[in-house]
């Protein structure tokens, strides 16, 4: 999988924050481009979920 931007379809997107604990992750992020923010949360039991400015070009 690789990230995008769905504002503006960039790929420079920056880690603004991370978290790790146990089972859980999280990153911050900042497309380098547009200035749009957004996040990434995984679980191992429930998956990885994308919000705010996060797209996914499905590779």
């Amino acid at each position: 999988m690789t990230l995008i931007c769905d504002r503006c379809g960039s790929h420079d997107l920056r880690i603004t924050a991370q978290s790790y604990n146990g089972d859980d992750a999280f990153e911050g992020y900042e497309c380098g481009n547009c200035g749009a923010t957004g996040s990434l949360t995984h679980n191992s039991v429930t998956g990885t979920t994308l919000s705010g400015c996060l797209g996914s070009d499905g590779l």
